[in-house]
């Protein structure tokens, strides 16, 4: 058995291992249950805001039915909690059910169930809220969750239950947050596979930085392997910090008001008010595509555009391998990335990122095997037609 071949079964070892981990066995215990106030709406609505009108809140036993108004309105509840000393892990459970609401404008523009930070300002730390549920159409009753760990500038959480911007009816029951908190067995084993991956890694790229043919290629791919999978251990909170201080460093500086000097003052002028702008201003605000949903976009297009630039180093440099060999290496090294951002502090492996994950793979796979092909007819027609014209 090759080497390469070799190194192929230890990475996809190590990747079952770390997925039957993370499968089977409770990361978080319970520390302290229930932290939000009139959480059943036994009370009615008493200690939440109410969003919208108060008549199309409902309580009902054990939750509460929202009855949406349409475009325009956002019908809901919504209850700042403060955080709890030593809370590092939070978890949002609820019972939800919706019915009759059509897609709106935007894809939040639905009925959602959030959960957002603040800090001791209460200012909003992040345009991207931490979303548990977000839907549209008709649904039975289904349980549903999030967990959220907290970064330390964090001073409060807020729980929102909304239809925004949509009609239709949302019933919510059963909602908890809790504080939660890593197991000690499962922070263990967490951290021996952090070791071995760490190793592996050096095992698995050992090849790629030795002195021989081809190594310009390899290295690049060793350098593009590493920056793939330093962005994907990297944790929520570490890139939302780096964004933040991004926007404050190119956030351009007040301007100073000047001293002030003698002039003549000139009689004010009448603005008049009309219709047309504020409708064409409100317009543009609901059409316009908010900083949050951009990152989004950016962020799946990352998935794809990186393993496409990968998987076409991967072709270019190895052209004398077949090409299921290369898909081989690269899918597993696709999916590999995915579950090892399980090991982040507070991130985790979804299958549709894993599928653009092999998108991307395969797209540049099957670019660099297009030009190969191409390049090697258009250097045989001239050799072709050469051997035609001495034969004649």
């Amino acid at each position: 058995m090759m080497a390469r071949h070799i190194r192929l079964i230890g990475a996809m070892a190590l990747t079952v291992v770390t997925l039957a981990i993370f499968s089977l066995l409770d990361r978080y215990d319970l520390v302290q249950a229930q932290i939000l106030r009139n959480a059943n709406f036994a009370n009615g609505v008493s200690d939440w805001t109410v969003s919208g009108k108060a008549e199309q809140l409902r309580p009902m036993p054990g939750g509460l039915v929202v009855e949406g108004m349409g475009k325009g309105h956002a019908t809901g509840v919504r209850q700042i909690v403060p955080r709890p000393e030593g809370a590092e892990v939070l978890r949002l459970t609820a019972t939800v059910r919706h019915t009759g609401i059509p897609e709106g404008l935007r894809v939040w523009h639905a009925m959602r169930l959030l959960m957002v930070q603040r800090d001791g300002a209460g200012k909003l730390l992040w345009e991207l809220p931490h979303v548990v549920e977000q839907e549209h159409g008709d649904s039975p009753w289904r349980a549903v969750s999030l967990i959220v760990r907290l970064p330390q500038r964090v001073a409060s959480v807020e729980v929102i239950a909304v239809l925004n911007q949509v009609p239709g009816t949302m019933e919510v029951r059963d909602l908890t947050l809790d504080v939660m908190a890593e197991s000690g067995l499962f922070l263990v084993l967490r951290y021996c596979l952090s070791a071995a991956w760490i190793l592996a890694f050096a095992w698995l790229i050992w090849p790629l930085l030795r002195a021989g043919p081809m190594r310009l290629g390899r290295l690049a791919v060793a350098a593009l392997a590493t920056i793939i999978l330093v962005g994907v251990m990297t944790p929520h909170t570490v890139k939302l910090e780096l964004r933040r201080i991004a926007q404050d460093l190119t956030r351009p500086e007040s301007v100073p008001r000047k001293e002030a000097v003698t002039t003549k003052i000139k009689p004010p002028q009448v603005v008049v008010k009309t219709a047309k702008p504020v409708k064409a201003a409100k317009a543009t605000a609901e059409s316009a595509i908010p900083i949050s949903e951009i990152w989004r976009i950016v962020h799946k297009f990352g998935h794809v555009s990186m393993f496409a630039v990968l998987a076409f180093i991967v072709a270019i440099t190895w052209r004398g391998l077949a090409w299921w060999q290369l898909g081989s290496y690269v899918a597993v090294f696709a999916l590999t990335a995915e579950t090892l951002q399980l090991l982040s502090l507070d991130r985790t492996a979804y299958l549709l990122d894993a599928g653009l994950n092999l998108w991307g793979a395969g797209a540049g796979l099957a670019l660099a095997t297009f030009l190969i092909r191409y390049r090697e007819k258009a250097r045989a027609i001239p050799i072709n037609c050469e051997s035609q014209s001495d034969s004649k």
